[in-house]
């Protein structure tokens, strides 16, 4: 019984930080992202300036 109980609090307790470690994966990708875009539109705007 007290190992059923271990083994489910770990199974919890594992699902919760993986869950937490998505999450953070997620919003890292999505800053990453809008990191790219900037560099992708200021780039755009040089080569703009450039050949103008």
């Amino acid at each position: 019984m007290c190992l059923d109980g271990g083994v489910g609090l770990y199974v919890n307790l594992s699902n919760k930080v993986r869950n937490m470690v998505g999450i953070v994966g997620y919003s890292m990708k999505k800053e990453l992202g809008k990191v790219n875009l900037g560099i992708f539109i200021l780039g755009i705007s040089w080569l703009k300036a450039v050949t103008i």
